[in-house]
């Protein structure tokens, strides 16, 4: 499966009110959304701005799946990646998932990033 992603203009304004450690101190989750959902960087900053999420169904919970094993690591000097587990989401039935959706499971539910999935080719599927 090959994934596109972005990060939401809003992060740099999460950035003020939460630090890069708050990756790892505080829950973060990974939503699913059909293709009805259109990212909109400039006014989506909460999970509540989402729309399309998928429905509880066929495996996958609404509201997302909890990031587990979350490290930073060094990429060069001052750069850093988020890493974690995979996210793994058993189908039991049709699942058709546009994109997925990082965000801080805190009181706000600020958004993180978003990225595109394409299992059919390395082009992203956008729309």
């Amino acid at each position: 499966m090959a994934i596109s992603q972005g990060i939401y203009n809003f992060y740099n304004k999460a950035v003020r009110k939460l630090k890069l450690n708050d990756l790892l101190t505080t829950d973060v989750k990974v939503c699913l959304l059909d293709a009805g959902y259109l990212v909109n960087e400039v006014n989506h900053e909460f999970y509540s701005d989402l729309t399309n999420e998928l429905p509880t169904a066929n495996g996958y919970t609404s509201g997302g799946i909890t990031v587990t094993n979350k490290a930073l690591t060094e990429t060069l000097p001052g750069k850093s990646a988020f890493i974690s587990d995979n996210i793994v989401v058993t189908a039991t039935g049709t699942l058709t998932a546009k994109m997925f959706v990082l965000y801080f499971d805190n009181a706000a539910k600020d958004l993180i990033g978003y990225g595109y999935l394409n299992w059919n080719s390395g082009t992203p599927a956008v729309s």
